[in-house]
């Protein structure tokens, strides 16, 4: 992995941390993360729409990274393996020519599958399924690195598209106030 890419992660990771509500609640970041998932997975899937713009697309996809950087660092950085985290998970030099409406609907239903593993565990009392969840984690990303190379953009780019939207949306760490008012999808007049 290239060294740009790294810092980018590492940035994005630390902004995930910033703009996250109740990092220290585990419980509630992994919840956040799983249903976050699958929120922007849909949106991801109405981005694909020939009527949406190229910035549209790689803003939806910029959002998922979100929430899967959040689950990494709630699910996995305890583990002691080499799948401790999103960087980890980035394959290098992979090239796809899968039509991006495909890897959208990969995303969503990966993400459908942590939600229901998550799902039995919170209410109906199993035991969480880590590895499961590390497995579907690993296509996730994989999913996200190829839906940016789709787009004809490379993961480096859509973090740092994100990376801008959350210094502009949360200049100051989360808020429930800056949450609402989205100061990124303002326009200046």
């Amino acid at each position: 992995m290239d060294e740009k890419l790294h810092q980018t992660i590492k940035e994005h990771q630390q902004l995930v941390l910033d703009t996250a509500k109740n990092v220290d609640d585990v419980a509630f970041c992994r919840l956040h993360a799983i249903l976050g998932l699958c929120g922007e997975s849909a949106e991801l899937m109405d981005a694909v729409s020939p009527s949406q713009s190229l910035d549209k697309l790689i803003d939806e996809t910029g959002d998922v990274c979100w929430y899967a950087q959040l689950l990494s660092l709630t699910f996995f950085t305890e583990r002691k393996s080499s799948l401790a985290s999103f960087e980890d998970c980035i394959m290098d030099d992979v090239q796809f020519s899968v039509y991006y409406y495909k890897i959208a609907s990969e995303i969503q239903i990966i993400s459908g599958n942590m939600a229901d593993i998550l799902k039995k565990h919170v209410c109906h009392g199993a035991p969480l399924k880590s590895h499961e969840l590390c497995v579907l984690y690993l296509r996730l990303v994989e999913r996200l690195n190829a839906m940016s190379l789709a787009i004809g953009s490379n993961l480096n780019d859509v973090l740092q598209h994100n990376i801008t939207k959350l210094r502009k949306r949360y200049p100051n760490g989360f808020s429930t106030q800056a949450s609402i008012e989205r100061a990124d999808e303002k326009t200046t007049e």
